[in-house]
């Protein structure tokens, strides 16, 4: 994996707030979400999240259970999830204690083992109406919170 500066720095940060706060320096539990965004003057093409009809871009993050951020990319609103979350694939492939990844139903075409991890699709259930948090994921909302001061 080529990193850059950016990349490096937040690695050595992560590793030790880790440290810091009793875990090991890599996690074996990670999350994969979104945020919808509404516009954003450094996208000429924002396009319209379907489900949230945000026209804007989103912020795929993939978070450890602390919330630190492992991997980000940004795309335009109206890109299906799936297709940035089979990206950070490889990425994670890399992460030698990786076992689980959790997702939301959005990225449930990646739901599967893909050799040293899988995906696990974690969704309220089908009775739950609003907001509800659900168990473990919801650590991935807080770095969202973060973006959003």
């Amino acid at each position: 994996m080529n990193y850059g500066t950016f990349e490096k720095i937040n690695i050595f940060l992560r590793e030790r707030l880790r440290k810091k706060a009793g875990r090991k320096k890599t996690s074996s539990l990670v999350y994969l979400d979104f945020l919808s965004i509404k516009g954003d003057v450094n996208l000429e093409d924002k396009g319209t999240d379907g489900i949230k009809k945000e026209k804007g871009e989103k912020h795929h993050v993939v978070v450890d259970v602390l919330g630190l951020i492992l991997f980000c990319v940004i795309t335009v609103a109206n890109l299906t999830d799936v297709h940035p979350g089979k990206g950070f694939l490889s990425d994670l492939e890399n992460l030698p204690k990786l076992e689980k990844v959790l997702v939301d139903k959005g990225y449930q075409e990646m739901n599967g083992n893909y050799g040293n991890f899988n995906v696990e699709v974690s969704s309220k259930k089908p009775e739950q109406v609003g907001f509800v948090s659900v168990h473990k994921r919801w650590v991935v909302e807080r770095p969202f919170a973060w973006f959003s001061r």
